[in-house]
């Protein structure tokens, strides 16, 4: 009834906290000692590559797993282009690198890979099949924002937009 007080008693919670409360006892950094704070290291590529592959050795060391030998050139190859651009080389592509001497050719080959309208159309596909762009459920957009939002994915993607910011704007 309105108005009427309950006489059921409240019952016992089923944890309670024995000791001070998790964000009191959380260590707080220092102001000016965080990781956005500390200077780049290098901006030189290599040494990108090199402290990736670092922490990946020691990934797999940690694991017991043996590092794998590096690929062949036909599977790097195979592997770059379905990677990037969704499809395989034509054989005139396969035959030119293959033939290649140069030290230098699997990082001219994804820098053209990086550079092609296909990189575009097969990222601004997966992105959008991952935000599920599309006319129906679940966010209902009408054709052409299905479409706009498309465009506006693929552009960031061939406009080589800094993945946070992407990821802001969206």
């Amino acid at each position: 009834m309105p108005g009427r007080r309950s006489r059921r008693r409240e019952a016992e919670p089923a944890v309670s906290w024995s000791g001070p409360e998790p964000a009191r006892r959380a260590a707080v950094p220092a102001a000016g000692s965080g990781l956005a704070v500390l200077p780049l290291r290098s901006s030189d590529p290599d040494s990108a590559a090199a402290r990736i592959d670092e922490l990946v050795d020691a990934g797999l060391a940690a694991a017991g797993v043996p590092p794998a030998a590096p690929a062949d050139d036909a599977t790097f190859l195979r592997r770059s282009f379905l990677d990037l651009t969704g499809t395989l080389p034509t054989a005139a592509e396969a035959r030119a690198f293959l033939a290649d001497r140069s030290p230098d050719k699997r990082a001219r080959l994804v820098d053209e890979l990086l550079a092609r309208p296909e990189f575009a159309d097969w990222w601004a596909m997966r992105w959008a099949d991952i935000l599920r762009v599309k006319a129906e459920f679940p966010i209902r957009l009408w054709p052409n924002g299905a479409q706009a939002y498309h465009r506006w994915i693929r552009e960031a993607i061939a406009g080589d937009l800094p993945f946070d910011q992407f990821a802001r704007r969206l």
